[in-house]
């Protein structure tokens, strides 16, 4: 296949063993190195050259892959169990772990143990999007526990981590024996300049207006993920079939190095219903799951308490164990949905493929609160709020990440929370899971994009949902940009989300022969169907989307341009609905919001208002509980909790500002001696008659007399004593002013003899070396 795909130049005797050849793919085996034996293979995607080697690292691993470009390098391994995890009929039990070692970035973890702990945002993300992409590739019933780590080894601040590791552990389950025969392949596409560029360095990553990660086989997307700038759907497309262009070199290069390199892949048994438990289940309890899935009167709860009761009363011969009847059963369920929808275009709660579900939003609903907004879209129910705070509170990331990724704080934050009583489940309430840390940068990316770029304040916002049946992070999104424009965050035009589904009818062989896609995606079509593709973006274009692909190893281009086309009709509804609610920012804050304002301080007034080590800014935050921070030479930044602790703050510091004086250069004033210290005296200034306590300044003892001074008591100098001073200035460094008295006091006189005396010559004596005529002191 890959010879019907290149064609060499008949001259050309060394083939695909070349590594100079630029037609071919150079794959070198027997390479040693430090007396270990490994092979390695080189391929280009876009800008990014990649080599990829394997039998030299973790070699007790099922699979193991070194991926290196450029100076960064990513292992990933895959180990699987050989024994079958017994009541998971339908489920794959996958694990994957992307981590990225300090080590790799010549830097020092800075948590107290110094070491790497648990995972970070970042890695949480880039697990995930592995996840979604290997996940649809496995065989059907395969059901053993499989592990999947990518560890960063080197980093050169200059290649891409994340696809990288995608790749990798594509390239992993190849060479391993795990069973897979999919070939897939990562790339990422930006928007440099008007033009798509596929891999291209991280500095074109950070300005770009696109950033999508697409997965792709040799005629299917895997998976898509991504955000932008208000792109169009048509550019997405665009850059998706791009994306599935440029892997294709590294399907070729990867396909070939499994066969000369590869594992032989090992025997398993699918667990998964037999065909005749299948058709027995059918036979029994199809009926009456169709009555079921078409009586739209059904609520989630009482749909489900429906299902379930007939699972639990099903009973077939010859089946002991529970998991396999519980798939067959879930199988017809699914199987029943699908044909309801592509035969009948009857959905479970009577709508349309293409129309929403009612919606029914609000917004101020805590007087209290900086910002809120209720959204439900059927029975998913989102609380959300916002939160103003200063811009110290700001999310502040770690080392490795300001490296990895160059963003050192953020400002947005959206945090998503799924309670279990959102699904009337009863378990432990814990930290935030993998899922809700990702649905929350799904809705932060969506809604990033709109804020403005000079807001003064760290915003937070929150998601609670309350209700779920499906397409809770969607729900987010709008809520979240209902609770914005109820905060009074002026932000550029508002945002909406929408999921849309697929159910599918396929070939044994899995090609798609009939397909719906579906609008609004409802819980119990997100779990049967083949695709959770959420869409979030404005009336201009799309902000952020994720695509999940399930039951199929992907989806034709023409589906997801289909899928964007919906999403979008869909979108435009949902923000006329919420328009209607509210259209535009609130016009002022709430007084109980924080207050930011900057304001001018000349330099020559600046120690008035820090004072000596900055004893007296400092106290002023503690008795206010404001944020006063220096701007640059002139201004100064303030950061109050509310509107009345700012007017606080403000009199304060206007206070102080005019205890200072306006002195004049070369001036001569009173000065009123107010402590003696060794070095000299603290006076305090008068103008005019006018005595202002806090206007302190020190004249040291090398400005008090023409003489030297040790000590201000030579010259009788005490507490309660005015003393003339004249004014030179300010010090530019301390900003304290400068003052001396001895300029005003007259020059000593020295006396002048009239005949200068004469000193004689010397005389050497007869005795030896004595010199006479005078005397040397020393």
């Amino acid at each position: 296949k890959i010879q019907q795909r290149i064609s060499l130049p008949n001259s050309c005797i060394l083939k695909a063993s070349c590594q100079f050849c630029p037609t071919a793919f150079p794959i070198r085996s027997g390479n040693s190195k430090n007396g270990i034996s490994y092979s390695t293979i080189t391929t280009q995607v876009g800008d990014t050259q990649y080599s990829l080697s394997t039998g030299k690292l973790a070699k007790m691993a099922d699979g193991s892959v070194v991926l290196e470009s450029g100076g960064m390098a990513v292992l990933t391994t895959s180990v699987s169990s050989h024994v079958m995890t017994k009541g998971s009929a339908g489920f794959l039990p996958l694990n994957v772990n992307y981590r990225e070692k300090a080590a790799a970035a010549r830097r020092i973890p800075s948590n107290f143990l110094r070491r790497e702990l648990q995972s970070t945002e970042k890695e949480i993300l880039s697990s995930r999007c592995i996840d979604r992409s290997i996940r649809p590739l496995f065989p059907k019933g395969y059901s053993h526990d499989t592990q999947i780590i990518c560890e960063l080894l080197a980093y050169d601040g200059k290649g891409d981590p994340e696809v990288s590791s995608i790749n990798g552990a594509l390239a992993t389950l190849s060479m391993s024996d795990i069973p897979w025969h999919t070939p897939a392949g990562a790339a990422r596409v930006c928007l440099s300049e008007g033009q798509l560029v596929v891999n291209p360095p991280g500095k074109v990553i950070k300005k770009s207006a696109l950033n999508l990660v697409v997965t792709a086989g040799y005629d299917k997307i895997v998976m898509i993920e991504g955000f932008g700038d208000v792109v169009s759907e048509e550019l997405i497309c665009e850059a998706a079939e791009l994306a599935q262009t440029a892997v294709l070199p590294f399907l070729d290069a990867v396909s070939e190095f499994q066969v000369k390199n590869g594992k032989k892949k090992r025997n398993w048994d699918p667990y998964y219903p037999t065909k005749d438990l299948y058709d027995a289940v059918h036979k029994e309890c199809y009926n009456e799951i169709a009555q079921i899935l078409s009586n739209a009167s059904h609520t989630k709860s009482s749909r489900d308490s429906s299902l379930f009761q007939i699972l639990n009363n099903l009973s077939i011969s010859g089946s002991d164990d529970g998991s396999l009847l519980s798939q067959a059963f879930w199988d017809v369920c699914r199987d029943c949905l699908r044909d309801l929808i592509l035969d009948k275009g009857i959905r479970c709660d009577g709508r349309g493929l293409d129309d929403l579900r009612p919606i029914n939003c609000s917004v101020d609903l805590f007087q209290s609160l900086h910002g809120s907004a209720l959204f439900q879209r059927g029975e998913t129910q989102v609380f959300c709020t916002v939160t103003f705070d200063s811009p110290d509170s700001a999310a502040k990331t770690d080392l490795i990440s300001q490296l990895l990724g160059g963003q050192k704080s953020k400002a947005f934050l959206v945090h998503y929370d799924f309670p279990p009583y959102a699904t009337n489940e009863v378990k432990p309430s814990m930290l935030p899971n993998r899922r809700d840390v990702g649905h929350g940068v799904l809705g932060e990316r969506g809604l990033r994009t709109v804020l403005p770029p000079d807001f003064p304040f760290t915003i937070r916002l929150t998601s609670q949902v309350l209700d779920s049946n499906g397409s809770s992070s969607m729900a987010t999104v709008c809520g979240g940009s209902l609770a914005l424009y109820d905060a009074g965050v002026p932000i550029s035009q508002p945002v909406a989300g929408v999921a849309c589904g697929l159910a599918s009818r396929c070939t044994p062989e899995g090609q798609i022969i009939k397909h719906a896609v579906l609008t609004d995606l409802l819980g119990i079509e997100d779990a049967t169907g083949n695709m959770d593709f959420k869409v979030a973006g404005t009336r201009s274009g799309v902000t952020s989307l994720q695509c999940d692909i399930k039951g199929l190893n992907g989806l034709p281009l023409s589906i997801i341009e289909e899928a964007l086309s919906k999403s979008k009709n869909a979108r435009l509804r949902v923000l006329d609905k919420m328009d209607s609610i509210q259209d535009s920012p609130r016009h002022n804050i709430r007084d109980n919001c924080p207050a930011y304002e900057t304001i001018l301080i000349p330099s020559r007034k600046r120690l008035n208002i820090v004072g000596a080590g900055g004893h007296r800014v400092k106290a002023l935050i503690e008795e206010t509980g404001a944020d006063v921070q220096t701007v640059d030479d002139e201004c100064m930044s303030i950061y109050a909790p509310s509107r009345d602790i700012m007017d606080d703050v403000k009199e304060r510091l206007e206070a102080m500002m005019e205890d200072g004086i306006e002195l004049t250069f070369g001036e001569i004033y009173k000065a009123k001696i107010v402590e003696v210290r060794n070095y000299g005296v603290m006076v305090e200034l008068i103008v005019g008659n006018e005595y202002r306590k806090p206007a302190k300044a020190l004249l040291h003892l090398s400005q008090m007399d023409h003489k030297p001074v040790r000590h201000p008591s030579e010259l009788g100098l005490k507490e309660g004593d005015v003393v003339d001073v004249k004014y030179f200035g300010e010090d530019p460094v301390t900003n304290t002013p400068r003052l001396s008295s001895k300029v005003l006091k007259p020059l000593p006189t020295v006396s002048t003899p009239s005949d200068p005396p004469t000193v004689s010559k010397r005389k050497k004596s007869n005795t030896g070396n004595k010199v006479e005529g005078f005397k040397i002191i020393r």
